[in-house]
């Protein structure tokens, strides 16, 4: 073993020390990240995406690199470690649906989708086009909601055999218009 002096810099996080106390920082981290994905002059935004985009499958083109986004993910994610702001609360599931109806201009099936996170950190996403024709955006929501239930349901399962089980309630949230009106309607 060789001693390197007082620790500086290890795994992408820089280590500070003062009469305060200890800082960590990843500045040298996040600046590789965004110059890997292209994104080093990018400006921020609440929604970094078009919305109502209508994705759809188009013949002959090009395949999208699925290793480089989840090297993507994955580096995100371990950002999250000191950043608490990022991280939120540890112990805590949380998943998200949503399910557009019959967004499909091929078939008219839905695409429905689904992310856990657990301590704040992303887990599991997944989506899919529906297996049937939804009449209606309640019931592609509802299928949606099945999806996400059943992954939410996996993870506490999960987290109890591995003894990292919390007391606290799964929130599963979902933007079903459909399921809104019908509570607000009296009738």
């Amino acid at each position: 073993m060789k001693d390197l002096g007082p620790l500086k810099y290890f795994l992408g996080i820089e280590v500070l020390k003062s009469r305060k106390g200890i800082f960590f920082n990843q500045k040298k981290y996040v600046l590789d990240l965004l110059a890997e994905v292209g994104m080093i002059d990018c400006k921020p935004a609440d929604t970094p995406m078009i919305q109502n985009h209508g994705l759809q499958m188009n013949e002959g083109a090009k395949q999208t690199d699925r290793w480089k986004y989840q090297r993507l993910v994955g580096r995100l994610i371990y950002l999250s470690h000191t950043r608490p702001d990022i991280a939120y609360a540890v112990g805590v599931i949380q998943g998200f649906t949503d399910a557009d109806w019959a967004g499909n201009p091929n078939d008219r099936k839905s695409t429905e989708g689904y992310f856990t996170f657990v301590g704040g950190n992303l887990v599991t996403w997944r989506s899919k086009k529906q297996k049937v024709v939804a009449l209606s955006s309640a019931e592609a929501e509802f299928r949606g909601i099945k999806s996400g239930l059943t992954e939410l349901l996996w993870l506490r399962k999960l987290t109890r055999e591995l003894e990292m089980f919390s007391s606290q309630t799964c929130k599963l949230l979902c933007d079903n218009k459909a399921a809104i009106s019908i509570s607000e309607n009296p009738v």
